[in-house]
């Protein structure tokens, strides 16, 4: 090392240590007063504290009633049940989710992968989408929606897939 690395490190070092030094809080930390705890002497409840199924609030209609405040008229369309919609040819076979419209799997018809399976291009656990749309204020994402309708047109060679949400009251998107 020559005289100019050793001054220059010489410097560096200095200059850290000085951050440091005067980097650091200079109050030291306030001790957070531990709470005084007292003894209570309690009594036993009289009432059975359980609730009885006719007075139990239904998850469900809480769970709707947060969406519907948070989504408006999505709120509808964001729960249901996922089914399957399949588009194939001689050689493809795309598998669509009903939940968010998206495809959930591409099969290669013609090819096996080396152990003889059939050849997967990708699938839900391997490949994640996401549509994100700011709707009236509120982000969303599609892929929470649950499509109800859909419809395939053939024309010639081309194959058309599409989705549809019934937000009710005539409104169709």
């Amino acid at each position: 090392m020559d005289k100019n690395q050793v001054t220059g490190l010489i410097l560096i070092s200095l200059l850290l240590l000085g951050y440091f030094y005067f980097a650091q809080d200079v109050q030291p930390p306030t001790e957070q007063p531990t709470p005084q705890t007292t003894e209570q002497q309690i009594s036993p409840v009289q009432e059975s504290t359980t609730l009885k199924p006719a007075e139990q609030i239904n998850q469900d209609s809480i769970d709707f009633l947060s969406q519907q405040q948070q989504y408006g008229d999505l709120a509808q369309v964001m729960t249901g049940s996922a089914q399957d919609v399949v588009l194939e040819n001689q050689k493809l076979k795309i598998t669509f989710s009903t939940k968010g419209g998206a495809i959930k799997q591409v099969e290669l018809k013609q090819f096996q992968t080396y152990d003889k399976k059939p050849l997967i291009l990708f699938d839900e656990s391997s490949s994640e989408m996401s549509f994100k749309l700011n709707l009236m204020g509120t982000e969303v994402d599609l892929m929470d929606l649950y499509f109800k309708d859909h419809k395939i047109t053939n024309d010639g060679d081309t194959t058309r897939l599409q989705f549809s949400l019934d937000l009710g009251n005539g409104k169709v998107l």
